[in-house]
């Protein structure tokens, strides 16, 4: 099931991540696209600061209090 109820809302790794080719550092800012649930795991599909488009699990990110317009 998609969730697009934080979509917009700021997030941080909390921990380093590497995904495919890609790596993201403690502290990586990203913008939260939308969420999934299936199977049992929860992922959330994020906007990069550095412009990679990758999901990650809810446990390796803190979400932050304030959205960010995503309007160009």
């Amino acid at each position: 099931m998609i969730s697009r109820t934080r979509s917009g809302k700021s997030c941080r790794t909390i921990q380093n991540i590497t995904a495919r080719d890609n790596h993201l550092p403690p502290y990586t800012h990203g913008i939260i696209q939308y969420e999934m649930k299936n199977s049992g795991y929860h992922l959330v599909f994020v906007r990069w600061e550095n412009g990679i488009r990758i999901p990650v699990f809810i446990d390796e990110i803190e979400i932050c209090d304030s959205a960010i317009s995503t309007a160009a």
